[in-house]
């Protein structure tokens, strides 16, 4: 099992960090689901579907009889619009990427046998207050609003020798003396191997 170099930091106090993530967490729930894809482009983004327009009202809409029916009211069609673009840390294409449900911690991996990490972190005041005294655009959102950004937390170079790298795929740490919450990231390559990665946070 390969050990990934350097832990990742956090700089936030642990009581306040906990009290955004509670915050965040609620916002993002009512804001819909989110999907990683990634590209020849090198680039890894992340899609936030749109909520649909209000349901159908009418008057034997399950709204207003409170009977439950399988008529869909409107189309199937959704629409997914760009929330994020992560930092660019690969120069080749991106074949994978995997989200882990357990940490957030998102992997991208592809032809340049790299892997990498990425975290989403809150944007602190102070943080935000330097990023508008150094650029002249208005922030038009509102203070209340949680702003987070992507940041890239690690690099594995040659993960697996001179090969490309096919898949990556966060596990649930299944050996003896895993805690039984740990997790794993495995990663195959052109070399037809299978490795097994462990995180340090």
């Amino acid at each position: 099992m390969g050990n990934w170099s350097g832990p990742i930091a956090h700089s936030d106090s642990e009581s306040e960090l906990s009290a955004l993530q509670a915050q965040w967490r609620s916002q993002r729930a009512l804001s819909g689901p989110r999907l990683l894809s990634c590209s020849d482009d090198r680039t890894v983004r992340v899609w936030r579907r749109q909520p649909k327009e209000s349901q159908q009202t009418g008057p034997l809409s399950s709204a207003t009889t409170g009977i439950p029916s399988i008529i869909r009211p409107t189309g199937t069609d959704e629409v997914w619009e760009e929330d994020a673009v992560l930092p660019r840390a690969h120069e080749l294409p991106v074949y994978a990427v995997a989200w882990s449900k357990r940490t957030g911690l998102v992997a991208s991996t592809g032809a340049d046998g790299r892997i990498a990490l990425y975290e989403e972190r809150f944007v602190t005041r102070e943080q935000e207050q330097e990023q508008q005294a150094g650029s002249d655009a208005m922030d038009t959102t509102s203070g209340d609003v949680l702003r987070t950004e992507w940041v890239l937390v690690g690099v594995q170079d040659g993960a697996h020798g001179i090969y490309e790298i096919n898949h990556v795929a966060w596990a649930k740490r299944a050996d003896r003396g895993s805690g039984g919450e740990e997790e794993v990231l495995v990663s195959t390559a052109d070399d037809g191997s299978v490795k097994v990665w462990t995180v340090t946070r």
